[in-house]
């Protein structure tokens, strides 16, 4: 009997140990997948993936997949070891990529929530800007101009795009950039790898799903004058559009422009302005005066007023050239026979006499000349006579 109960016990342990049959802790993350578009309808028979929210990898690979039922519903199988860390699910609906809240796992039993997609349109009726600032730094060199726009999207639909910008890429949102701006750059949730430029707009290309998103263009722009026009094609309607310029003497005019005073933000002023309710497919024009502009080059100036003295003296020394060349009355007969000397005189004489008869010559003027021209009639017949 002894010998039995030790063989039973040996076999026991055996079957534990077999491989196999070891019992393993699991954990399990559920969720659903509901259509925004249709009231939060059930959407089945689609793919789920599991992420680890801290690989910040491209090309990251699923750590699970899972398929909806027909209520939506999906479930995950974890291993234990993945416990206190944090995931988050993913789904591609109609061609458009949805992510769920990163959750983090720390219980054998979670349940997400609800994973919400959305059904798509390539209308932008519903898109518009809730808010948008036009903050502009003036330099010496020109003005660095940040847009911020809160785009909203508040219809029930993912808008894919209209315009098409590039090779299987249509715009989504677009924001005006100025041909001639140098160092544009992106942030929020505007991606460089998302963004075309084309026609003076940077245009977004990611779908724009319900609610809201921060896009944010920043660039510099350059300037010549002491004063700048903005000219902006306003394509979405704008409940409120905010200008701030660091507190200084430059002067913002542009219809519905309202001054708000002064705004202090991390602890410098700002000179606030603002326009509101604009209408989609208004052409928005912003003056500014008064900008700093760049710091004054005496050098040209210098060898302007140089170059303009020496062209000086170069025209004087050519006028007394000419004026040295030139007869004198003295000798303006020099070269005529005494004959037509005379004849000269007498007509000069003559057309005197008209010009006293018509009181175009003042009187003492006249007999002045008349007497000289005369006396020189004389002096010619003297020396015919010698």
């Amino acid at each position: 009997m002894k010998h039995i109960s030790s063989l039973i016990f040996v076999c026991t342990i055996f079957v534990l140990l077999l491989p196999g049959r070891t019992a393993k802790a699991e954990l399990w993350l559920s969720g659903r997948v509901v259509n925004g578009t249709d009231d939060g309808r059930a959407v089945g028979k689609q793919k789920v993936l599991l992420y680890e929210s801290s690989s910040v990898a491209n090309d990251q690979k699923p750590l699970s997949e899972a398929t909806t039922d027909h209520k939506g519903t999906f479930r995950f199988r974890l291993a234990d070891s993945l416990i206190n860390g944090s995931f988050y699910p993913a789904i591609r609906f109609q061609q458009v990529d949805y992510h769920g809240q990163s959750f983090k796992l720390d219980q054998k039993e979670s349940l997400l929530d609800d994973l919400v997609v959305y059904e798509t349109t390539d209308s932008d009726a519903n898109i518009a800007v809730s808010m948008q600032h036009v903050i502009i730094t003036p330099g010496t060199d020109g003005l660095k101009i940040k847009d911020v726009y809160f785009v909203q999207n508040t219809g029930k639909r993912t808008f894919t795009g209209g315009e098409q910008v590039a090779a299987d890429k249509f715009s989504t949102f677009s924001i005006p950039v100025p041909a001639d701006a140098e160092n544009v750059s992106v942030s929020g949730d505007l991606m460089s790898c998302c963004s075309v430029v084309k026609d003076g707009r940077l245009h977004e290309t990611m779908p724009l799903k319900p609610g809201y998103r921060q896009e944010i263009v920043t660039y510099d722009q350059p300037v010549r004058d002491r004063s700048f026009v903005m000219n902006r094609h306003v394509v979405y309607p704008t409940a409120v559009l905010d200008i701030l310029i660091p507190d200084s003497a430059v002067v913002v005019q542009a219809a519905g422009l309202v001054g708000m005073g002064t705004l202090n933000i991390k602890g410098l002023n700002y000179s606030h302005y603002k326009i509101e309710q604009i209408a989609a497919g208004t052409n928005l024009r912003i003056s500014l005066a008064g900008l700093p502009g760049k710091p004054m080059d005496f050098k040209w100036p210098v060898l302007l007023v140089a170059g303009i003295i020496i062209m000086a003296f170069i025209a004087y020394g050519i006028w007394r050239r000419r004026q040295s060349e030139k007869p004198s009355p003295a000798n303006i007969y020099a070269n005529l026979p005494p004959s037509k000397v005379r004849e000269v005189l007498l007509l000069r004489i003559a057309s005197l006499d008209d010009l006293a008869a018509d009181g175009k010559i003042e009187q003492e003027a006249y007999q002045s000349e008349r007497a000289r021209l005369k006396e020189r009639i004389l002096l010619l017949a003297d020396l015919a006579a010698k």
